[in-house]
């Protein structure tokens, strides 16, 4: 219905609003509408639901997810200082590369991970691998954009000695 619909759904005037998709991982994309002025709402939505595992708006994140990053093939991240982001690209996983981030994350601090629920367990395969220890700045994981499946989470959890897990999806 809404495939075939997907104008006709629209309870607004279509100037407010702006055409998206899902990602298409179970098969055929999806479009839908959403707001134009949504941005500010949904962050402030994303936030609260953020700070029922400890999360502040000053807290550093790393954000594994899809962030465009200039010269991501030499060096797949960097940091925003304004936004408190550390940008690590979740399509350079491979060993040498999650040894940097591992260290960034004790470097800058980092309190929060932030991502793809499959990019943050790469990561934290590796990371138990290396026998890597988290830093104690490290206290929680903010899963995103992905369903959060059980074995997932467990494997967060144990690679990360049992930091708060809050998934967003």
């Amino acid at each position: 219905q809404v495939r075939r619909n997907t104008a006709d759904l629209v309870v607004t005037d279509l100037s407010r609003v702006e055409l998206a998709t899902t990602s298409g991982s179970s098969g055929e994309p999806l479009q839908f509408y959403l707001d134009k002025d949504r941005s500010v709402k949904e962050w402030a939505f994303i936030h609260h639901l953020w700070s029922r595992i400890g999360y502040k708006a000053d807290d550093r994140r790393a954000v594994l997810r899809g962030v465009h990053i200039k010269d991501a093939d030499t060096r797949p991240w960097e940091y925003d200082a304004a936004l408190r982001e550390l940008r690590l690209s979740p399509f350079h996983l491979v060993p040498e590369v999650m040894n940097t981030y591992l260290d960034l994350l004790a470097n800058y601090k980092i309190r929060f991970i932030h991502g793809y629920p499959s990019a943050i367990s790469i990561l934290a395969t590796h990371a138990m691998r290396r026998n890597w220890i988290p830093p104690s700045t490290l206290i929680g994981i903010l899963p995103v954009s992905d369903q959060l499946l059980s074995y997932q989470r467990d494997l967060i959890k144990k690679a990360f000695r049992d930091v708060r897990v809050m998934p967003f999806y």
